[in-house]
Formats: structure tokens, C-alpha cells, sequence
């Protein structure tokens, strides 16, 4: 009876966590098609990368759980997080021209990086919302915030591949 109470409450946080994904993609895509693209993308990518650099950092510094295996999403999240607000600051510093108007030159294998970031942060998000047995407010917060971070990262270089 208490494993089918907790199922419950895990498809409960799944679904929340699958909700997000389309959300951030609409919001995602109605940013895309204003005239605030130019400077949301790179204040939103650094945003987004401090913020998972951020997150695992204090996750590592919290937990007590061995470094192998239960520490490696955490550092590929500051990976991530470290190479997406780099490659923006970089493109910023050798360009002096935002992401978007990068975009409209060329996709070069920091895209497919991006791709595999935010099927990463999307899936590792939703399994372990799915898994997690505490609640939503305040509990999941990052997680959901990784889940949307993905899920605007997707969105984006989708819109750019198909407008390129």
C-alpha cells in the first residue's frame, strides 16, 4: 500500500516534470520570434550556466555519497554549465556579436553540444523527479528549473537548425 502511494506521487512529478518541457519550448519560441532575441539568448545562457555549475556544486558539497557513480551527473552538469557560459562568453569576445547572430553564419559542432546537453539535463531531470519522493514546492525546484533549461536549450538550436 505505501509502494502504490508512492508511485502516485512519482507519476505525479513526472507528469510535472513532462508539463514543463512544452512550456519552455513555447516561451522559448515566442522569445525566438521577438526583437529581444539578440541579448536574451546569451543573458539566459549565462544565466542558465552559472545556475548548473551553481546547483551540482553545493549537491556535491551536501551529499555523502560516494564520488562513483552517484557523483558523475553532478559533474557533467558542471561541464555543461561551464562550457555553455563559455562558449557564449567566447562567441561575445572574438566576434563582439550575440549567439543569434552567430546562429544566422554558420552551426558548427558546439550546437550538436548543446543538443546533447539538453537531452541530458531534460532526461536526467525527469528521472529523477520520477524517483523523488519529496515535493514539488519547494523540494524539486532545481530540477525543474534543469528540466527547462534543457528544455530552452532544445528549443533553440531546433529553431536554429531548421532556420539555417
Amino acid at each position: 500500500d505505501g509502494k502504490l502511494e508512492t508511485m502516485k506521487i512519482s507519476v505525479k512529478h513526472f507528469f510535472i516534470g513532462v508539463f514543463c518541457v512544452p512550456l519552455a519550448g513555447y516561451a522559448t519560441c515566442l522569445v525566438f520570434h521577438s526583437p529581444f532575441i539578440k541579448v536574451t539568448i546569451d543573458y539566459l545562457s549565462f544565466t542558465a550556466g552559472f545556475f548548473l555549475v551553481i546547483d551540482a556544486a553545493c549537491a556535491i558539497s551536501r551529499s555523502k555519497a560516494p564520488f562513483f557513480p552517484f557523483q558523475i551527473p553532478r559533474i557533467i552538469r558542471i561541464g555543461f554549465g561551464l562550457c555553455i557560459f563559455l562558449i557564449h562568453v567566447d562567441q561575445f569576445l572574438c566576434h563582439r556579436a550575440f549567439s543569434s547572430q552567430i546562429a544566422e553564419i554558420k552551426i558548427d559542432c558546439t550546437d550538436y553540444a548543446a543538443l546533447s546537453a539538453a537531452i541530458f539535463l531534460v532526461m536526467e531531470g525527469l528521472t529523477k523527479l520520477s524517483r523523488s519522493k519529496s515535493p514539488i514546492f519547494p523540494g524539486q525546484l532545481a530540477r525543474l528549473f534543469r528540466i527547462a533549461i534543457g528544455s530552452i536549450i532544445l528549443t533553440i538550436h531546433i529553431l536554429q537548425f531548421s532556420l539555417c
